[in-house]
């Protein structure tokens, strides 16, 4: 997904970008970006596959964290 959205002009240098790497499953992953963007104000877009966005917001929304699709 970096590599999708670099491609698109958002600039990694400038800390655009921010990826969690531990993960293992859907859990994990909204688990430890809870952790990396706890305080972080403003939406937080949910950048995934549409057959997958369903269940990974609900992962994120289990822990607190409100989602919005790219294209909300």
């Amino acid at each position: 997904m970096a590599d999708f959205i670099v491609e698109r002009s958002v600039c990694p240098e400038k800390q655009a970008i921010w990826m969690e790497e531990q993960s293992h499953s859907t859990r994990e992953n909204a688990l430890f970006t809870a952790t990396l963007i706890h305080g972080w104000p403003g939406k937080k877009v949910l950048l995934t596959s549409d057959c997958h966005v369903r269940r990974a917001r609900l992962a994120f929304a289990r822990l607190g964290i409100d989602t919005v699709p790219p294209h909300a």
